[in-house]
């Protein structure tokens, strides 16, 4: 797995993704880009990974503390409703 920050995302993307070691590209954020990258994807014939339109993810890693991440998710679920 490689996280690329850059502020030319396309350019640097099409790259990654003209490799042949690459297999998957994962993303998770707008929609807008997620379409761009699915093109991309299917041009270089790499499995998209996908998790578009989303708004604040929630990510519990194995060790965290099971009970505290229920009660964080909870607590954003009734901040946004």
């Amino acid at each position: 797995m490689n996280i690329v920050p850059t502020t030319s995302a396309g350019r640097t993307v099409s790259r990654i993704l003209a490799d042949d070691r690459v297999r998957v590209l994962s993303f998770t954020g707008s929609t807008e880009v997620g379409r761009i990258l699915l093109a991309e994807a299917a041009r270089t014939v790499v499995r998209p990974a996908m998790e578009l339109g989303g708004n604040a993810p929630f990510v519990v890693l194995d060790d965290a503390n099971l009970a505290d991440a229920l009660n964080g998710a909870m607590v954003h679920v009734e901040s946004v409703a």
